[in-house]
């Protein structure tokens, strides 16, 4: 198992069930919180917007990137009944621990769910894959990943002729950033693993896929269901689960306070917006 890992199981404290003090799920992306009240909850909404996105169902050979610690191949897999499921994921941590979670399933799966721990940027990880994917999809994770110009020529190659790629995504609201907003958001992205280049607008989203024989068909902007529920919920989650004690200031907090004052800074400064997109082929 990979050491130093950015990308880790370190998403399991939010998982933590402030009455109980257990950890009954393993979800580490950002939520959707039109109608949730506690993480879990809203961390399954974020993935069923996605596979109703991109109309998830049991005809469907699927592949995930990014897949985290496995709770959406279970979503995937229960509520939208996919047979034949496959997983790249960076993390080696993660990839083992969702492998566990599969095969220790509470309901009987008959799925085919084949994971790996692979960079989906990487051609090489995909080289043992099929060309006939009925759906791509990439959870919140996308802006982390290294390089989405040969991530997207991938997808373009290995989905079916009639096939899908969803992701969610944070888009530029404009293409001309300020000296102090650019500096701060080029700082918040070092330290968070996102490259810079990945954050484009939609017209240059556009232009990028385009490059790989892509294009947006649909596209939802959930920003509001997102950013700062987000940062609302976290602030009463901490001291819940530390019974209002000094552990709330512990330092393995820290990342997703930062997560959620760069979320209220981005909203605030309309800089960023989180959207929900649906990738075809060029006609």
């Amino acid at each position: 198992m990979a050491q130093n890992e950015f990308h880790d199981l370190a998403e399991l404290q939010l998982n933590i069930n402030p009455i109980t003090k257990t950890i009954t799920s393993s979800w580490g992306n950002l939520g959707y919180w039109q109608a949730a009240s506690h993480y879990p909850q809203a961390c399954e909404q974020l993935a069923r917007e996605v596979a109703l996105m991109g109309n998830l169902n049991s005809t469907h050979k699927m592949l995930d990137t990014g897949f985290g610690c496995g709770d959406q191949l279970l979503l995937w897999i229960q509520e939208f009944n996919v047979k034949t499921l496959y997983g790249l994921n960076v993390s080696h941590s993660q990839t083992e621990f969702a492998k566990e979670k599969i095969a220790n399933a509470s309901f009987n799966i008959n799925t085919v769910c084949e994971l790996d721990a692979a960079d989906g940027c990487s051609e090489a990880s995909w080289q043992a894959l099929d060309n006939d994917f009925q759906r791509i999809m990439a959870l919140d994770c996308i802006y982390h990943f290294s390089d989405k110009t040969r991530y997207f020529s991938l997808c373009e190659k290995h989905l079916a002729e009639d096939g899908v790629l969803v992701v969610s995504d944070l888009l530029l609201l404009k293409d001309q950033l300020s000296f102090m907003q650019k500096f701060l958001l080029k700082s918040i992205c070092a330290l968070s693993h996102i490259p810079y280049k990945n954050f484009k607008t939609f017209d240059q989203y556009q232009q990028q896929l385009a490059d790989s024989g892509l294009s947006i068909t649909q596209h939802k902007d959930i920003s509001q269901q997102v950013f700062l529920p987000f940062g609302n919920w976290l602030k009463t989650y901490i001291p819940s689960v530390n019974n209002n004690s000094s552990k709330s200031k512990n330092s393995s907090w820290l990342k997703y306070k930062g997560v959620a004052k760069f979320l209220a800074w981005g909203d605030k400064q309309e800089i960023f917006s989180y959207c929900i997109l649906k990738i075809e082929r060029k006609s």
